[in-house]
Formats: C-alpha cells, structure tokens, sequence
C-alpha cells in the first residue's frame, strides 16, 4: 500500500492525546508515517504520547516527534508537519481528536483507485452528551464547491481530508503562519482550486471533539476576528488574479457577505462595531444571497442598533442549543 504521512500538531491536549494517538498507531494501515510537532506544549502531552508509543513497539520507528523552538501556532505547526512528510497523501489529525481504526487503510484505497488529489470524507462530531454524523458534500464543479466553502456549507477543516503531498509541492499553498483561526480556512480552496480530482467517501472516518475548550482555536477573541479579517482578504486577492477569476466574482462576494454576517453572531457588542467598520462598503445587493434570519442580522448592525441585535443574537443561540 502507498504510504501515508500522518500530520499532528501537539500543544495543551493531555486531557485528549492519549485517545488519538492510540487512534493513530492502532490503524490496520501497515504503511504509516506520523509526525507530530511539538509546538512548545506546556503540559504532559509529549510525555504521555511517548507512553502510549511504548505500546507499539511496531511503529517506533515510524515517528517522528519535531519541537518548536518556540510557541509558533497552529498554522506553523502544520507547515513544519508537511516540511518533513514523505508519504505521498497526507492526513492532518488535530491531537485533541481521533480516527477509526481502519481510515487510513480505507482512504488510501480509496486514493489510489480514484487517483484522486484530494480525498473528502464524513466525520462524527463529538459533544459532551451526544454524537453527531456530518455529512460532507462536494459540488459537481470547482467554482460551486469553492463558493459552498467560502459560504461554510462544506466543511473547510483540512483534517476531514486526504490531499495528495504533491499538490502541497506544485500550488505552492500553505498554512499561513500566525493565522490560527481560520487557517484552514484560507487553506482549503486553495488547495481545491488547484486540484485536479476530488473524490467523496461516505464513511464517517474521524471524530471531531467539539468540548476541548483549550485548543487553538476555541477562543474568539479581537485576535480572531483579525485572523478572519486576514484570510478573507487573502482568498480575495488569490481568487481576483487566478487565470479563470471572473468565475468566481460572485464567490469573492460571497466570501465577504458570508464572513461579515459569521463574526457579527459571534462577537461582543464592541468586536460588532469594528466588524462593520472593517466590512463598510460592501454593496446592499450583494446581501440578497443571505436567508431572512441573517439578513436581519446585518439590517440591526449597519443601522447600529446593538443592543437589539445582542438579544436577537442570544435569543437565536438558544433555540439553537434548544433543539440541538
């Protein structure tokens, strides 16, 4: 079977690590490469992946453990990860989550059938109560499911997928380092615009813990909302030079309506006012795509009346934990 480079980024996930590695180093797979990037973790997590490697004597020669010089972040620790992969797919496990036993068997073959760039999969989102399956969708062509991403009606995580190491090499895209919330997705329709082949396989093939409270990205912040600021303009301007860009004019529009109505349900009354100012003039019609509910959101933001959209806000969360 070709080989395959596991990519883990470790820090703070002690209370976590020990199931996903366990995950990792029981796959059926034979022809494993896992690396995992010690991004300067304050905690035991290294210590305690060492004693679960101790279990599996068969794959110690197929780690690698690289540590950080000094705390870089998500998107770096991703980076340095795919520096030293040398299988020829790549899989990105985040250290606080786990895979079924038989995933990189079956994605692989699944590679290799569909010569694919780039392989998507289900996943089980996992919540302190309950688990809930995710059905991912790709769309027929690349603008659509580019403009699905961009609107986040397809996942954008990198670790629901298997991608070809050498579309990495030949688009040149990467992580973009200090940009750790959204990182992936700024990375995800890059790597799909330059994919050649993407294939679907309807299994639910990793487990993504939803209560982690400590990871990279649980926390907005102003910094967060800087980091989405950031990827949207990154995508803007890859996506406004591509050889084919008017196909993705109302992509681009998409990605900014979208962006803008996301933060504005998320942050505080002071992080909305600085949304709307970072988004001014943005065009009235562009916001036609958006449901009623969201829409709403935008009409209370732009007419500066915070504190109905707060209780609008907070009213809409509950009902939505309400019948979760």
């Amino acid at each position: 079977m070709l080989k395959i480079s596991l990519l883990i980024p470790i820090y703070g996930v002690e209370r976590y690590i020990e199931k996903c590695v366990h995950s990792l180093f029981s796959q059926t797979a034979k022809n494993v490469e896992y690396i995992f990037v010690d991004d300067c973790s304050p905690d035991s997590s290294i210590t305690l992946l060492y004693r679960v490697l101790d279990e599996y004597p068969h794959r110690r020669n197929q780690v690698s453990v690289i540590r950080h010089p000094q705390n870089m972040g998500l998107a770096a620790a991703r980076n340095t990860a795919l520096e030293h992969a040398t299988g020829k797919y790549v899989l990105h496990v985040d250290s606080d989550d786990y895979l079924e036993q038989n995933a990189v068997e079956v994605l692989a073959l699944k590679a290799e059938q569909e010569d694919a760039d780039i392989v998507v999969f289900d996943f089980i989102q996992v919540f302190q109560t309950k688990s809930v399956r995710t059905t991912e969708q790709i769309q027929p062509d690349r603008v659509a499911y580019i403009r699905h991403l961009f609107r986040r009606q397809a996942s954008v995580t990198v670790c629901g997928k298997m991608i070809r190491r050498s579309l990495y090499v030949a688009s040149g895209v990467r992580a973009v380092a200090g940009l750790n919330f959204g990182e992936d997705y700024v990375t995800t329709p890059r790597l799909v615009y330059s994919a050649k082949k993407i294939v679907k396989l309807n299994l639910p093939l990793y487990y993504y813990v939803r209560f982690n409270t400590n990871s990279y990205t649980r926390t907005f912040s102003d910094v967060s909302i800087q980091n989405i600021c950031r990827a949207v303009e990154i995508l803007e301007t890859f996506f406004s030079n591509v050889p084919d860009a008017e196909l993705y004019t109302a992509a681009i529009r998409d990605l900014k309506v979208y962006n803008e109505t996301a933060l504005l349900k998320c942050g505080s009354i002071a992080q909305r006012k600085h949304i709307v100012r970072m988004f001014n003039g943005i065009p009235s019609e562009w916001y036609c795509t958006l449901s009623v509910v969201d829409r709403l959101v935008v009409v209370l933001a732009h007419k500066r009346m915070w504190f109905i959209l707060d209780l609008y806000i907070r009213i809409g969360f509950f009902l939505k934990q309400l019948f979760r």
